[in-house]
C-alpha cells in the first residue's frame, strides 16, 4: 500500500518563490527524491513541472490510484509516453521562455528530447536547489527521523547483546535487520557494515562470511529508514575482554567526536568542525589513520548536504541534520569509528541517537 499523503504545499511555494531569483519561468523536477520532497510521491515514475501560480504532476497509469492519493496539491497527469516530452510540451504550450531543469540528474539524450519537444524553450541548469533547500528540515521532517533513528538505536541494543564468537558479520547483519523490520522500519538505508577483527580497519567493510572471535574488535554501521528517512548509526566494541591499545584508540575517537559535538552550531562552516576532530585525532598522533570527513547530512539520502570535511563549502545553517562520526583506522590491526546524528540550531545541536556510548569501550 502507498504511504499516506503528505503536506508538501510550504515546500512548494517555497519553491515557487526561488523561481525569479533563478531567473526561470518554471522549473522541471526529474530528481525521484527531489519528487517525493516536493509532492509526497513515493513511486518510481514521476515528474513534476512548478510554475509561479500552479504545479502539474506526470506519471503513467502504473501510479494513477497512488498519485490520486499522495500528490493531492497538484494536478496529475497520466502519460503514456515519455513524462519529460509530456512536461515539454506543456511549457511549449504555456509560452515559456526559460525552463529550469536538474542538469545533474539528466542524461545528454534526456536533455536532447527537451530540446527537440520545445524547440523554443531555452533549458537551464537550476543546479541542486531543491538539494540545498532539503538541507534544513521542517519539523515534520525532524520527527520523522527522530523515529527512524529511534528504531535504529533500539536494534543496535537488542542485536549488540546477543554477539558471541563463531557468529559471521553476515549473520550479525541479518539480525540487525530483521530487528529493524521487526521495530517497524520500511528497510535498511544502506548496505549494513559489520566489521570484525583486522577488517574493522576498512571504513565500509560491509558484512562478510568473517566469524567473530574473542578479542575483536567489531565495528557495527547500520540504519535503518521510516516513511523514506534515514537513520545512520555507528558504534564500536569488543567481544570480550579488551587490551590497552584497543582501549586508547577507542577513548581517543570518542573524545574527539565530543569535541566536535560540544562546538557543533549552526553559522560554523563544516570544515572548522571536522578539524576540531581531525585536529584532537592528529595530536594524539593518529591523524593519517583518520582519512575520511567527519559527517554529512542525512535525510530522504543517507549521504546528502552539508558537508563536514576539510574540503567542505559554506556553513551550516539552523535546522540541518548531520553525521558526526570521526575514527582511527590502523591496518591489520583494526580501527574504531563511534557515529551519532545531530540535529543544528542556532544554540548548538540535539543529539537524536540515544544509542550508549560508554567511556570505556564495551566488551560484550
Amino acid at each position: 500500500m502507498p504511504e499516506e499523503s503528505v503536506d508538501t504545499s510550504c515546500r512548494l511555494e517555497a519553491l515557487r518563490r526561488r523561481l525569479p531569483v533563478m531567473k526561470v519561468d518554471a522549473v522541471v523536477i526529474s530528481n525521484l527524491t527531489n519528487v517525493r520532497y516536493l509532492t509526497g510521491f513515493t513511486g518510481t515514475a514521476g515528474l513534476a513541472l512548478v510554475t509561479p501560480a500552479d504545479a502539474s504532476f506526470y506519471t503513467d497509469f502504473r501510479y494513477e490510484a497512488q498519485a490520486a492519493e499522495q500528490v493531492r496539491p497538484l494536478r496529475v497527469s497520466i502519460e503514456k509516453r515519455s513524462l519529460l516530452r509530456a512536461a515539454a510540451l506543456q511549457a511549449k504550450k504555456r509560452r515559456f521562455s526559460v525552463v529550469g531543469v536538474e542538469t545533474h540528474c539528466l542524461t545528454v539524450d534526456q536533455k536532447e528530447s527537451l530540446e527537440k519537444a520545445a524547440p523554443g524553450v531555452k533549458w537551464v541548469s537550476v543546479k541542486q536547489a531543491i538539494e540545498k533547500a532539503r538541507e534544513v528540515k521542517d519539523a515534520s521532517e525532524i520527527e520523522t527521523l527522530r523515529t527512524a533513528i529511534g528504531i535504529t538505536d533500539k536494534a543496535f541494543e537488542s542485536v549488540v547483546a546477543r554477539l558471541r564468537p563463531g557468529l559471521t558479520e553476515s549473520e550479525v547483519a541479518w539480525k540487525l535487520e530483521e530487528s529493524l523490520i521487526r521495530l517497524g522500519a520500511e528497510g535498511k538505508s544502506f548496505e549494513t557494515i559489520v566489521a570484525s577483527g583486522a577488517r574493522s580497519a576498512l571504513p565500509h567493510g560491509v558484512a562478510s562470511a568473517k566469524k567473530l572471535q574473542l578479542g575483536d574488535l567489531v565495528t557495527i554501521d547500520f540504519g535503518g529508514k521510516y516513511q523514506g528517512y534515514c537513520a545512520d548509526l555507528t558504534r564500536t566494541v569488543c567481544l570480550g575482554k579488551s587490551t590497552s591499545e584497543q582501549r586508547k584508540i577507542y577513548s581517543i575517537v570518542r573524545s574527539a567526536q565530543l569535541r566536535a559535538e560540544e562546538r557543533l552550531s549552526s553559522g560554523l562552516a563544516g570544515k572548522v568542525i571536522d578539524k576540531i576532530a581531525r585536529d584532537y585525532i592528529t595530536e594524539k598522533g593518529y591523524g593519517k589513520e583518520f582519512g575520511h570527513g567527519l559527517g554529512h547530512g542525512v535525510g530522504l539520502n543517507i549521504h546528502e548536504g552539508p558537508r563536514l570535511s576539510s574540503t567542505a563549502t559554506g556553513k551550516l545553517c539552523a535546522g540541518c541534520v548531520v553525521t558526526v562520526e570521526p575514527g582511527i583506522y590502523i591496518k591489520d590491526w583494526g580501527g574504531v569509528r563511534i557515529e551519532d546524528v545531530a540535529w543544528v540550531s542556532d544554540n548548538g545541536c540535539e543529539i537524536l541517537t540515544t544509542a550508549l556510548k560508554p567511556a570505556r569501550l564495551p566488551e560484550i
